[in-house]
């Protein structure tokens, strides 16, 4: 299901499907950090909204 959200998410943002796999299925890839840069593009285009 986390997996799921995360491509959710970046297909929010745009993002191809073959990128996000790329992104998704990298070693490296900190679901963490991922959680926490996520909330800080929602709450950007939060502000971008109010405007």
């Amino acid at each position: 299901m986390d997996k799921l959200q995360q491509i959710m998410f970046y297909r929010e943002l745009g993002l191809k499907l073959a990128k996000i796999a790329a992104i998704v299925n990298d070693p490296a890839f900190d679901t963490l950090q991922a959680l926490r840069q996520h909330l800080h593009d929602l709450l950007a285009k939060k502000r971008r909204w109010k405007k």
